[in-house]
Protein backbone atom coordinates (compact mmCIF):
# COMPACT_ATOMS: atom_id res chain seq x y z
CA UNK A 1 0.00 0.00 0.00
CA UNK A 2 1.71 3.19 -1.18
CA UNK A 3 0.86 6.77 -2.02
CA UNK A 4 3.20 8.26 -4.59
CA UNK A 5 3.32 11.69 -6.19
CA UNK A 6 6.23 12.86 -8.30
CA UNK A 7 6.30 15.88 -10.58
CA UNK A 8 8.45 18.78 -11.72
CA UNK A 9 7.39 22.41 -12.08
CA UNK A 10 9.38 25.12 -13.89
CA UNK A 11 9.91 28.27 -11.83
CA UNK A 12 11.29 31.07 -13.99
CA UNK A 13 13.11 33.74 -11.97
CA UNK A 14 13.32 36.61 -14.48
CA UNK A 15 11.80 39.72 -12.86
CA UNK A 16 14.33 42.53 -12.52
CA UNK A 17 13.19 43.29 -8.95
CA UNK A 18 13.72 39.68 -7.90
CA UNK A 19 17.18 39.02 -6.36
CA UNK A 20 17.11 35.62 -8.11
CA UNK A 21 16.72 37.19 -11.57
CA UNK A 22 20.03 35.73 -12.74
CA UNK A 23 18.82 32.20 -12.02
CA UNK A 24 16.12 29.97 -13.45
CA UNK A 25 14.88 27.13 -11.27
CA UNK A 26 12.59 24.12 -11.30
CA UNK A 27 10.81 22.45 -8.41
CA UNK A 28 10.76 18.70 -7.96
CA UNK A 29 8.17 17.26 -5.57
CA UNK A 30 7.79 13.70 -4.29
CA UNK A 31 5.60 12.13 -1.61
CA UNK A 32 5.45 8.49 -0.61
CA UNK A 33 4.08 6.39 2.26
CA UNK A 34 5.59 2.95 2.80
CA UNK A 35 3.75 0.45 5.03
CA UNK A 36 5.63 -2.38 6.72
CA UNK A 37 2.88 -4.94 6.13
CA UNK A 38 -0.63 -4.91 4.67
CA UNK A 39 -2.06 -5.48 8.14
CA UNK A 40 0.17 -2.99 9.96
CA UNK A 41 -0.52 0.72 10.38
CA UNK A 42 3.13 1.61 10.96
CA UNK A 43 4.67 3.41 8.02
CA UNK A 44 7.46 5.61 6.72
CA UNK A 45 6.29 8.93 5.26
CA UNK A 46 8.60 10.77 2.89
CA UNK A 47 8.01 14.24 1.46
CA UNK A 48 10.36 16.31 -0.69
CA UNK A 49 9.89 19.76 -2.21
CA UNK A 50 13.15 20.71 -3.87
CA UNK A 51 13.79 23.84 -5.90
CA UNK A 52 17.01 23.73 -7.85
CA UNK A 53 18.74 25.99 -10.39
CA UNK A 54 18.56 25.01 -14.06
CA UNK A 55 20.17 28.13 -15.53
CA UNK A 56 22.96 30.43 -14.36
CA UNK A 57 25.26 32.81 -16.23
CA UNK A 58 28.03 30.16 -16.18
CA UNK A 59 27.24 26.62 -17.30
CA UNK A 60 30.37 25.33 -15.53
CA UNK A 61 29.31 26.97 -12.27
CA UNK A 62 25.77 25.63 -12.69
CA UNK A 63 27.05 22.05 -12.93
CA UNK A 64 29.06 22.43 -9.71
CA UNK A 65 26.16 24.09 -7.88
CA UNK A 66 23.77 21.31 -8.92
CA UNK A 67 26.26 18.68 -7.72
CA UNK A 68 26.72 20.56 -4.45
CA UNK A 69 22.96 20.71 -3.89
CA UNK A 70 22.46 17.00 -4.62
CA UNK A 71 25.31 16.12 -2.24
CA UNK A 72 23.96 18.39 0.50
CA UNK A 73 20.46 16.92 0.15
CA UNK A 74 21.20 13.22 -0.16
CA UNK A 75 24.90 12.54 0.47
CA UNK A 76 28.10 11.85 -1.44
CA UNK A 77 26.90 8.55 -2.91
CA UNK A 78 24.43 10.47 -5.10
CA UNK A 79 26.82 13.24 -6.17
CA UNK A 80 27.14 12.06 -9.79
CA UNK A 81 23.37 11.80 -10.38
CA UNK A 82 21.02 14.48 -11.74
CA UNK A 83 18.63 15.62 -9.02
CA UNK A 84 15.51 13.71 -10.23
CA UNK A 85 17.51 10.48 -10.46
CA UNK A 86 19.17 11.10 -7.09
CA UNK A 87 15.81 11.71 -5.41
CA UNK A 88 14.35 8.46 -6.74
CA UNK A 89 17.44 6.51 -5.68
CA UNK A 90 17.35 8.10 -2.23
CA UNK A 91 13.66 7.23 -1.79
CA UNK A 92 14.40 3.63 -2.79
CA UNK A 93 17.21 3.49 -0.24
CA UNK A 94 14.99 4.92 2.53
CA UNK A 95 12.24 2.42 1.69
CA UNK A 96 14.56 -0.58 1.78
CA UNK A 97 16.33 0.55 4.93
CA UNK A 98 13.05 1.14 6.76
CA UNK A 99 11.69 -2.30 5.80
CA UNK A 100 14.96 -4.08 6.63
CA UNK A 101 15.19 -2.42 10.03
CA UNK A 102 11.56 -2.80 11.11
CA UNK A 103 9.60 -5.51 9.31
CA UNK A 104 10.75 -8.36 11.56
CA UNK A 105 9.61 -6.48 14.67
CA UNK A 106 6.31 -5.54 13.01
CA UNK A 107 5.58 -9.16 12.15
CA UNK A 108 6.56 -10.24 15.64
CA UNK A 109 4.09 -7.84 17.26
CA UNK A 110 1.33 -9.08 14.96
CA UNK A 111 2.05 -12.72 15.81
CA UNK A 112 2.02 -12.02 19.55
CA UNK A 113 -1.23 -10.01 19.45
CA UNK A 114 0.62 -6.95 20.73
CA UNK A 115 -0.40 -4.74 17.82
CA UNK A 116 -2.59 -2.48 19.94
CA UNK A 117 0.26 -1.90 22.38
CA UNK A 118 2.86 -1.37 19.68
CA UNK A 119 0.64 0.36 17.10
CA UNK A 120 2.38 3.33 15.47
CA UNK A 121 5.56 2.47 17.39
CA UNK A 122 7.48 1.97 14.17
CA UNK A 123 6.28 5.06 12.34
CA UNK A 124 8.98 7.27 10.87
CA UNK A 125 8.86 10.49 8.91
CA UNK A 126 11.23 12.55 6.79
CA UNK A 127 10.20 15.90 5.29
CA UNK A 128 12.74 17.90 3.31
CA UNK A 129 12.56 21.19 1.45
CA UNK A 130 15.27 22.93 -0.54
CA UNK A 131 15.15 26.37 -2.11
CA UNK A 132 17.18 29.22 -3.49
CA UNK A 133 16.81 32.09 -1.02
CA UNK A 134 19.08 34.67 -2.63
CA UNK A 135 21.18 35.24 -5.73
CA UNK A 136 23.11 38.17 -7.12
CA UNK A 137 26.10 38.47 -9.43
CA UNK A 138 28.44 37.11 -6.75
CA UNK A 139 26.60 34.64 -4.52
CA UNK A 140 23.77 32.11 -4.59
CA UNK A 141 22.38 31.10 -1.18
CA UNK A 142 20.60 27.76 -0.93
CA UNK A 143 18.65 26.54 2.11
CA UNK A 144 17.73 22.99 3.11
CA UNK A 145 15.16 22.44 5.86
CA UNK A 146 14.53 18.97 7.21
CA UNK A 147 12.22 17.35 9.74
CA UNK A 148 13.05 13.80 10.82
CA UNK A 149 11.04 11.62 13.20
CA UNK A 150 12.50 8.25 14.18
CA UNK A 151 10.24 7.49 17.15
CA UNK A 152 10.37 8.90 20.65
CA UNK A 153 8.92 12.05 22.14
CA UNK A 154 9.49 14.35 19.20
CA UNK A 155 11.19 14.72 15.86
CA UNK A 156 14.10 16.98 15.00
CA UNK A 157 14.08 20.05 12.79
CA UNK A 158 17.21 21.39 11.13
CA UNK A 159 18.01 24.10 8.61
CA UNK A 160 21.30 24.38 6.78
CA UNK A 161 22.42 27.06 4.35
CA UNK A 162 24.94 26.73 1.53
CA UNK A 163 26.51 29.63 -0.33
CA UNK A 164 27.94 29.19 -3.81
CA UNK A 165 30.14 31.52 -5.82
CA UNK A 166 28.14 32.44 -8.93
CA UNK A 167 31.31 32.65 -11.02
CA UNK A 168 33.04 29.41 -9.97
CA UNK A 169 30.21 27.33 -8.46
CA UNK A 170 32.36 26.61 -5.40
CA UNK A 171 31.04 26.65 -1.84
CA UNK A 172 31.93 29.70 0.24
CA UNK A 173 32.44 29.98 3.99
CA UNK A 174 33.27 32.82 6.36
CA UNK A 175 37.01 32.53 5.63
CA UNK A 176 36.29 33.37 1.99
CA UNK A 177 34.30 36.48 2.90
CA UNK A 178 35.99 38.10 5.89
CA UNK A 179 39.50 39.39 6.53
CA UNK A 180 41.98 37.56 8.74
CA UNK A 181 41.19 37.82 12.44
CA UNK A 182 37.44 38.22 11.91
CA UNK A 183 36.35 35.38 14.24
CA UNK A 184 36.28 37.20 17.59
CA UNK A 185 34.87 40.53 16.32
CA UNK A 186 32.17 38.68 14.39
CA UNK A 187 31.36 36.54 17.44
CA UNK A 188 30.88 39.70 19.51
CA UNK A 189 28.61 41.18 16.85
CA UNK A 190 26.51 37.99 16.84
CA UNK A 191 26.17 37.96 20.64
CA UNK A 192 25.18 41.62 20.72
CA UNK A 193 22.64 41.12 17.93
CA UNK A 194 21.19 38.06 19.68
CA UNK A 195 20.31 40.20 22.72
CA UNK A 196 19.01 43.05 20.57
CA UNK A 197 16.79 40.78 18.47
CA UNK A 198 15.47 38.61 21.31
CA UNK A 199 11.77 39.14 22.02
CA UNK A 200 11.91 37.19 25.28
CA UNK A 201 15.21 38.16 26.93
CA UNK A 202 16.64 41.63 27.42
CA UNK A 203 20.24 40.89 28.43
CA UNK A 204 23.08 38.44 28.00
CA UNK A 205 22.61 37.37 31.64
CA UNK A 206 18.94 36.57 31.00
CA UNK A 207 19.86 34.46 27.97
CA UNK A 208 22.48 32.59 29.99
CA UNK A 209 20.02 31.97 32.81
CA UNK A 210 17.58 30.50 30.27
CA UNK A 211 20.20 28.01 29.10
CA UNK A 212 21.77 29.78 26.11
CA UNK A 213 25.47 29.01 25.67
CA UNK A 214 26.82 32.39 24.58
CA UNK A 215 30.36 31.05 24.25
CA UNK A 216 29.13 28.94 21.33
CA UNK A 217 27.57 31.92 19.57
CA UNK A 218 30.24 32.06 16.91
CA UNK A 219 30.43 31.95 13.10
CA UNK A 220 29.28 28.38 12.37
CA UNK A 221 29.22 28.27 8.57
CA UNK A 222 25.43 28.08 8.56
CA UNK A 223 24.40 31.41 7.04
CA UNK A 224 22.55 32.89 4.08
CA UNK A 225 22.56 36.22 2.30
CA UNK A 226 19.87 38.79 1.64
CA UNK A 227 20.07 42.23 0.07
CA UNK A 228 20.34 43.78 3.54
CA UNK A 229 22.86 41.48 5.22
CA UNK A 230 23.60 37.96 6.42
CA UNK A 231 21.55 35.69 8.70
CA UNK A 232 23.27 32.99 10.77
CA UNK A 233 21.19 29.95 11.74
CA UNK A 234 21.80 27.88 14.88
CA UNK A 235 19.95 24.58 15.04
CA UNK A 236 18.21 23.24 18.20
CA UNK A 237 20.71 22.32 20.94
CA UNK A 238 23.55 24.18 19.19
CA UNK A 239 23.41 27.25 21.45
CA UNK A 240 20.14 26.78 23.35
CA UNK A 241 17.84 24.09 24.82
CA UNK A 242 15.51 22.30 22.41
CA UNK A 243 12.47 24.16 23.76
CA UNK A 244 13.69 27.37 22.10
CA UNK A 245 14.02 25.69 18.72
CA UNK A 246 16.10 27.27 16.01
CA UNK A 247 17.88 30.58 16.59
CA UNK A 248 18.43 33.17 13.85
CA UNK A 249 20.82 36.11 14.19
CA UNK A 250 20.83 38.80 11.51
CA UNK A 251 23.67 41.26 10.88
CA UNK A 252 23.11 44.05 8.41
CA UNK A 253 25.69 45.04 5.83
CA UNK A 254 26.77 48.17 7.70
CA UNK A 255 27.89 46.12 10.70
CA UNK A 256 29.75 43.61 8.55
CA UNK A 257 31.48 46.04 6.19
CA UNK A 258 34.61 46.57 8.30
CA UNK A 259 35.18 42.81 8.59
CA UNK A 260 34.86 41.96 4.89
CA UNK A 261 37.83 41.22 2.66
CA UNK A 262 38.76 44.07 0.40
CA UNK A 263 38.10 43.28 -3.25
Amino acid sequence: MKRILLFTLPLLMLAACNPKSLVETEQLTAQQTIYLTDAHTDSLYLSFEIEYPTRMPSEEALALVQTGIVTSLFGERYADMPLPEAMKAYIDMCRQEYIDNNRALAEQTLESDEDEEFGMLLCEEQVMTGRVVFADKRILSYEIEQYVYMGGAHGMNSRHCYNFCMESGLLLNEDDLFAEGYQEPLSELLRTALVEQSEEFDSADALTAAGFDLENVRPNGNFSFSEDGITWVFTPYEIAPYVYGETEIFLDNSRLEKLKKKE
